[in-house]
């Protein structure tokens, strides 16, 4: 008998030489309370009880991760505990493709019903601007580890970065020629460009050259390339 639910008949015909059996289809870290019952044609004797644990497994039904984009640079992961369980869970690792991004649980507390609920900010880990990232979650008993299925998050838009400076030459005693490259990183699309000339700023568009007239002569200016996204604009050094 098994947890007074299931029976198990030996063979009668062994005459008691059967002093073992296996039992299969049991679930993972339960405990489990056997019970032998001898029986002869007069009558059954009960043995005293005996208990056991199952070993533990991999979970099952692990839970990929939601996500939030929080910033430029930033993606908000949270996950559940797995479905199943299968033993006692000492570790979740988050991915971010296949980078371990966080391993642990101290992210994480137990919700009204007593189940895990996980939450982790991916924000110091290299993240880009206008970049779509994959994440999936693994849950770790002393069985093993399941990973759970894909989620992706795309970051939004972003001021430019890395923008180079200008190549400057003198035209005439009363203008100077400036010419720039594309934002190292654009963080998102370029919507214009503007030359700021000793802190006034000319508007230029789309285009990547000035022309800048009306200068006094024989002085020292100092140009500087401004370019913008739809969410921001950068600035870059002086030339």
């Amino acid at each position: 008998v098994i947890n007074g639910t299931f029976k198990i008949h030996l063979n009668p015909n062994d005459k008691g030489l059967g002093m073992s059996l296996v039992i299969g289809g049991l679930l993972p870290y339960t405990n489990y309370t056997f019970e032998v019952v001898a029986c002869t044609k007069v009558g059954c004797t009960a043995s005293p009880l005996a208990s056991t644990l199952t070993l533990q497994a991999p979970p099952e039904g692990v839970h990929a991760p939601n996500l939030t984009v929080t910033g430029a640079r930033e993606i908000e992961a949270t996950w559940i505990e797995p479905d199943v369980l299968n033993g006692v869970i000492v570790k979740y690792s988050l991915y971010r493709g296949n980078l371990l991004v966080y391993n642990g649980t101290d992210v994480c507390y137990k919700n009204s019903n007593g189940k895990d609920t996980c939450i982790f900010q991916d924000k110091a880990n290299g993240l880009q601007p206008v970049t779509t990232y994959s994440y999936s979650v693994a849950a770790t008993t002393g069985g093993g580890t399941t990973r759970s299925g894909v989620t992706t998050a795309t970051t939004p838009e972003s001021s430019p970065e890395a923008i180079p400076k200008p190549r400057l030459t003198v035209q005439s005693a009363n203008s100077i020629s400036a010419e720039w490259d594309v934002p190292g990183q654009p963080n998102g699309n370029i919507t214009s460009y503007s030359v700021v000339v000793n802190g006034t700023e000319h508007n230029v568009g789309l285009n990547r050259s000035k022309l800048i007239r009306g200068l006094k002569p024989f002085t020292v200016y100092s140009v500087r390339v401004k370019a913008c996204t739809a969410k921001g604009c950068g600035l870059g050094e002086r030339e």
